[in-house]
């Protein structure tokens, strides 16, 4: 499994130089690429798992935030300040 270089020190490291426009671009580049990953495992899904598919993505999260508490602080501060577009998924009945 390949593993993926961090998105997150280089966005901080050029939010620190104060390169705003391009540390946010950086988080959304990561943002995208991590989605496409889970959006191309699920699509399409029966309709009808959707419930479940629910749980078991908060489960993860709160697995993760548990493992990394600074983690979950940081996310909470991202959530608040970076807007992320709206989702499609494609569901089968």
């Amino acid at each position: 499994m390949k593993v993926r270089k961090p998105y997150l020190p280089t966005a901080l490291k050029l939010i620190n130089e104060k390169n705003y426009k391009e540390g946010q671009a950086k988080i959304y580049e990561g943002a995208h690429a991590y989605f496409e990953v889970i959006q191309k495992a699920l699509n399409p899904f029966p309709t009808h798992d959707t419930a479940l598919l629910i749980v078991l993505y908060r489960h993860m999260a709160r697995e993760l935030e548990k493992r990394d508490p600074k983690a979950k602080e940081f996310a909470t501060l991202l959530e608040t300040t970076i807007p992320l577009q709206p989702i499609e998924f494609h569901q089968k009945k």
